[in-house]
């Protein structure tokens, strides 16, 4: 299996404690899963991932993980160009253009399903293709989401013969995928610092006392 898609991939820029119910035999464990969570993104996986080294997989990944050394999972955040006058690209154009990249590199590329998709209260774009890296298969499943001037590229891929597991197991992940809002985390208390005040007025909007 690939493990460095950096040429195909890169765009143009808790554990939970799992427990047995011994009252009925036939009841599932809760399944067992861990949490990544960077600046702008927070993302939870079952047990049976285990985290790589993003910079393996591709220059440009913040998060990876791999699940039986087959099924890999890359998230790669960029900021996007802000051009006075034009319109900062959105989930489709960001899809547009990784798409044009893939059938650059790969001339067996083939788009499967492509459409809208909510992931956290977000609309994105999502794509299942196939595509023949190195004489081997492969099926991708990606996902393109913008926030502000903010885009992240989510990428699955495997085996093609696998394709069924790797949605589902991608779904999965996708359910639980959140982007967090920078806007507060980071801007918010530099914003704060730098509001101008009246004589009569402090930074917290209550007025001084004479």
């Amino acid at each position: 299996m690939h493990r460095f898609l950096t040429t195909i991939l890169a765009l143009v820029v808790l554990f939970s404690v799992s427990c047995e119910n011994k009252a009925d035999p036939k009841a599932k464990a809760p399944l067992e899963t861990w949490e990544f969570k960077s600046e702008l993104f927070k993302i939870k996986l079952p047990s049976s991932w285990k985290k790589e080294k993003p910079e393996n997989l591709n220059s440009f990944a913040k998060f990876a993980a791999s699940k039986n050394d087959s099924h890999f999972i890359l998230v790669i955040p960029q900021k996007l160009p802000e051009i006075p006058g034009v319109e900062t690209p959105d989930a489709f154009a960001l899809k547009r253009a990784s798409i044009n990249i893939m059938r650059s590199v790969d001339k067996e590329f083939k788009i499967e399903v492509e459409g809208p998709a909510k992931i956290g209260n977000i609309v994105a774009q999502s794509v299942v293709a196939s595509g023949v890296v190195e004489g081997e298969k492969l099926q991708y499943v990606t996902s393109y989401l913008t926030s502000g001037n903010n885009g992240i590229q989510i990428v699955a891929w495997g085996p093609y013969e696998e394709g069924k597991s790797l949605v589902q197991e991608t779904d999965k992940i996708l359910a639980d995928f959140e982007i967090l809002d920078i806007q507060d985390t980071v801007l918010k208390p530099k914003e704060t610092k730098n509001i101008k005040t009246n004589e009569n007025q402090t930074t917290s909007g209550k007025k001084k006392e004479n």
